[in-house]
Order: structure tokens, then sequence, then C-alpha cells
């Protein structure tokens, strides 16, 4: 599932895909007995502005088909560690997972930005983005 959103100038590009179904693990190598669907995202971040901005933190809610919510919450620090300044033109990517025992899920959110130059901070919003088991990540 991909989805193209254009906000505040700033264009966010995404993708799910469904990785497999497994048993879900705990400390020292035990197993729940659940079993879990791993679903991967990934995100382009490309900055159509005239100056720089940074990405400073993200905003995502996650809903499986069960009605389970999962947030991670506003202004929670960059992605995965890292708060990267964009040129203009310039583009971000990353991957992460989604782990759900339901077959399928959506999320949506928001990226928090800032335009150094001048302080300005805002959001760019992207979604709702479709999770879906049958859908499968390409090789």
């Amino acid at each position: 599932c991909v989805s193209v959103t254009t906000d505040e100038a700033i264009k966010v590009e995404g993708a799910t895909g469904f990785i497999g179904t497994h048993t879900q693990r705990m400390v020292f190598g035990s197993s729940t007995g659940r079993k879990v669907n791993t679903f991967v995202y990934r995100f382009r971040i490309t900055n159509l502005r005239d100056q720089k901005v940074q990405l400073q933190g993200r905003h995502l809610l996650f809903t499986d088909s069960t009605g389970k919510l999962t947030e991670i919450e506003k202004g929670s620090p960059g992605v995965l560690g890292k708060q990267p300044i964009l040129k203009p033109n310039e583009t971000f990517e990353y991957f992460s997972i989604y782990e759900t025992e339901a077959p399928s899920a959506t999320f949506k959110g928001s990226f928090q930005m800032i335009e150094p130059l001048s302080d300005e901070k805002f959001d760019t919003h992207f979604g709702p983005m479709e999770m879906l088991k049958t859908v499968k990540c390409r090789e």
C-alpha cells in the first residue's frame, strides 16, 4: 500500500508491506505462544521548501482491525534516533516495523518539523495508510 502526501511543502511518501507471522518471544528467548503479524513501513520525506528544514519528531496512530489503538506520542524525538536536516529538494528515508495479532491495521500521523532560519515550527501530516496481511513485501 502506498501513500503520497504534500503538506506544508514537505512531500511524504509512505509504503507498507507484510513481512510474515511468527510466535512472539519474550526476554531470555521463551515464547509467549502468541502469533503476531509483522508489517514494515517506509517513509521518504522530501523538503520542497526554499530553506533547510529539520525533522524533530513524529506522531503515529496505529489502529488494528480489532480496534486496538497504539500511539507513538507527538514530540517523540526524531526517527530511529535521528533528527535530519534536509536542504531544499533533499530526501530522508527510513524503515520501521509494526507488530499486531490482527491481520490488518491502518495508521496516520505527522512529522514535527522546524525551519532553522526562521525558527518556524510546523507539522506535516500523512495518511491514513493500510497494512494488509495479503500485501507481501517485495524481495
